[in-house]
């Protein structure tokens, strides 16, 4: 028997579209970001969500101001949360309950992730830090120093020993872990806010998410910079595939951009060479091999 849903077979016509699965509404707020469990149906904002049975089934009540983030550690059985209270969170999925918090930042910490495969704990704030804790332990690692504004979010490379901060003025900077005093590398992309980084899986392409409705491509080892058009309103995320062959934005305008490297989209007539984009020191293949999709989701 097929499952339900899936093509039966390489005959079936693809897919253009998504559909909506379900729908949870229970929040009274505006939600800021949802972290998936590695390996059950969940997926956690300050509730966590059984999206196979649509229904929420716990609620992590703790901090004393806005959840801005949070992240599953890859064995699923630790959440990390992070809060405009200044604090971090790590929970217990299983059980509901908080096992340890993490005080270290002076204001609003802003992003929180984990290392895939690892205990290490990366967070942002407002109070223009970037921190590396052993979430095992609970303690502080590293303290990365530089930005001049609050920083908005952080991420780890997948393969390499690199870091990346954004601020809210739009400064990126690289770091190495290993040698935390300064970062190896500054890229300018304000004034406008820098809101998101992601690293693809060679850790060697880095991309920002910017409020002027741009997407950077950052060479980590040169710092080189191409930028990427396509949103009307400010680029509020941007994430990787797991191939890392595909970059997919979102922004303020209700757009998300998928952006495939390399190989053409299964919808032939939907995909065009991106407009605006700058080769910089990522070469003119790239330009040819760049193809876009977007798709508008009216949820």
């Amino acid at each position: 028997m097929e499952p339900c849903g899936l093509p039966a077979g390489p005959e079936a016509p693809e897919k253009s579209s998504f559909q909506l699965f379900c729908s949870f509404r229970a929040h009274q707020l505006p939600i800021s970001g949802v972290a998936p469990h590695p390996g059950r149906p969940l997926l956690a904002s300050v509730r966590l969500w059984d999206f196979s049975a649509c229904r929420c089934v716990l609620l992590l009540a703790g901090h004393s101001q806005p959840t801005w983030g949070s992240s599953f550690h890859s064995s699923g059985q630790i959440l990390a949360s992070c809060s405009a209270d200044g604090t971090v969170r790590m929970w217990d999925p299983s059980r509901g309950c908080c096992r340890m918090i993490l005080r270290r930042h002076g204001a609003s910490v802003n992003s929180v992730a984990f290392l895939p495969c690892s205990d290490l704990l990366l967070t942002s704030s407002a109070d223009k830090t970037v921190v590396v804790w052993d979430g095992r332990l609970g303690v502080s690692t590293a303290t990365f120093r530089g930005h001049r504004h609050p920083c908005n979010h952080a991420a780890f490379s997948p393969t390499t020993n690199a870091v990346a901060s954004c601020d809210s003025r739009g400064t990126v900077h690289l770091w190495d872990t290993r040698k935390p005093a300064a970062p190896t590398g500054i890229v300018d992309a304000g004034p406008h806010a820098a809101n998101q980084v992601a690293f693809n899986q060679s850790g060697k392409l880095l991309a920002v998410a910017s409020g002027d409705c741009l997407v950077r491509l950052v060479e980590a080892e040169s710092c080189g910079v191409s930028t990427l058009a396509g949103h009307r309103k400010s680029v509020q995320s941007v994430t990787f595939d797991l191939q890392g062959g595909t970059l997919m934005s979102a922004g303020s305008d209700g757009l998300i951009n998928v952006l495939c490297f390399g190989f053409k989209i299964p919808q032939h007539d939907a995909a065009t060479t991106v407009p605006h984009l700058s080769c910089g020191s990522l070469g003119p293949n790239l330009t040819k091999n760049v193809k876009k999709q977007q798709i508008l989701l009216n949820l």
